[in-house]
């Protein structure tokens, strides 16, 4: 067709007020399809999800394997824990939501795609905000997102609400009072007002002793300026997630909270074994150097057997350092297809994974000690060191720690959680009682 009988067509059309009328709600259809698709754009793993516009006293913010002191206008990204001791944080999200995490308390905060209807069919962005102990306030945005409040032991699903919400480790209650707004419940939940459990439940929860035990480890580890210092101490903090997600994969009574955390901790494995190869290969570097260096000084010394065998002892060092890195590299992209398995759920692929990056480790360790046989008659190692575990005094609520320049390559945080039986149950609540300011 001709570009003037195309015009003339145009011309057309548009005197029809009819067709008019059609392309213009058309054209509606089309924004109004378009900003709900990007409203629920897919939350990636570690994306910014919302920020910290207030705080008082001491707060903590881990992401990932970093831990640090939390600061006004920190980012929150989608995993992250935000952990309060004599302190308090507000979280506001971008659609306008808010979190409020009162004195030690614990909580993780999740953005993802979820799938939704009969059939899941569909998918739909929600927020999952887990309490491992304390009290929060959270009000719902203005966004298309579902919002679940949820504990190692249940899970509240919100729809225009806002609401206390929180966990006592020592009685494995659950409470929740609805201001506004309903609620879905599934597990046990103690309705009502109710007090912060406060450092009595924070020293008995497991998740919380083990982000504070990491966040001085980390400290410790980050003023010793030593590379492999800092990147042992990261296996500490990713075992703090491994904790978390043990302990709602074991616990929660939710299908797919519990399917949440047993694909995380799957992906968490994987993590944790990809950041033991980077330890490994800093601990064999450290080696190389010390070999390096004995040779130099045995040659400015005159000792010519000495420095040859200095010598050799470091290019063995070099070529398991070679090793160590390849082993590294397959051990991130295997913990990399496991994060992208545990978002999309598929907890088979998501434990595959962290099978073949174990064995990554595995590999590096048979590397690591056959080269320490070889150069002992040259570098003497004093790896791995324990950094000691801390404590929070219930009566001061403060964290201490032996000071230490060296931290230990394999350390574990105890993940073995109490287990119980659990009564599920679904409800739904009303209320328009408006509450003071938090």
């Amino acid at each position: 067709m001709g570009t003037a009988n195309l015009q003339a067509r145009n011309r057309r059309l548009m005197k029809c007020p009819a067709m008019m009328a059609a392309c213009t709600v058309f054209a509606g259809m089309l924004f109004c399809w378009t900003a709900m698709a990007a409203a629920q754009a897919p939350a990636k793993a570690g994306a910014v999800v919302a920020k910290i516009v207030a705080m008082e006293g001491e707060v903590i913010l881990q992401s990932g394997a970093d831990i640090t002191p939390a600061k006004v206008n920190m980012a929150v990204k989608d995993g992250d824990f935000v952990l309060t001791k004599q302190g308090t944080a507000q979280v506001v999200f971008r659609d306008g939501a808010e979190l409020k995490v009162f004195p030690f308390s614990n909580a993780q905060i999740l953005e993802r795609q979820e799938k939704t209807g009969l059939l899941g069919r569909t998918t739909q962005l929600s927020r999952r905000i887990t309490s491992f102990v304390g009290k929060m306030w959270f009000k719902s945005g203005s966004s298309v997102k579902r919002n679940f409040l949820q504990t190692p032991t249940a899970v509240c699903g919100l729809r225009g609400s806002d609401a206390d919400f929180g966990y006592n480790p020592a009685t494995l209650s659950t409470m929740l009072n609805m201001y506004s707004g309903q609620a879905s419940v599934v597990g046990n939940v103690v309705r009502g007002f109710f007090d912060n459990p406060g450092i009595s439940a924070a020293v008995k929860s497991q998740v919380y002793q083990a982000l504070s035990n990491a966040y001085v480890q980390t400290q410790a580890a980050q003023a010793t300026g030593k590379t492999i210092d800092v990147a042992a101490v990261k296996v500490v903090a990713l075992e703090v997630a491994k904790a978390a997600a043990t302990e709602v994969a074991k616990a929660n009574p939710d299908q797919v909270a519990k399917t949440q955390a047993t694909a995380a901790a799957a992906a968490v494995d994987a993590s944790i074994a990809s950041a033991k190869t980077v330890v490994i290969t800093e601990q064999l570097k450290d080696v190389q150097t010390q070999a390096a260096k004995v040779a130099a000084d045995a040659k400015a010394a005159g000792d010519t057997a000495k420095a040859a065998e200095a010598e050799q002892a470091a290019a063995t060092a070099a070529r398991a350092v070679a090793q160590a890195e390849t082993q590294a590299r397959a051990a991130a992209a295997a913990a990399e297809r496991a994060n992208a398995a545990a978002q999309a759920l598929n907890v088979n692929l998501a434990e595959a994974q962290a099978r073949a990056a174990e064995g990554n480790v595995k590999a590096s360790e048979t590397v690591q000690t056959q080269t320490l046989q070889q150069v002992q008659n040259i570098v003497t190692t004093t790896v791995p060191t324990t950094v000691p575990p801390t404590t929070i005094d219930a009566t001061t609520a403060e964290t201490t720690a032996t000071p230490t320049t060296t931290v230990e390559a394999t350390t574990t945080v105890p993940t073995t959680i109490s287990t119980t039986t659990t009564t599920t149950s679904t409800s739904s609540t009303t209320s328009t009682i408006r509450p003071t300011s938090p």
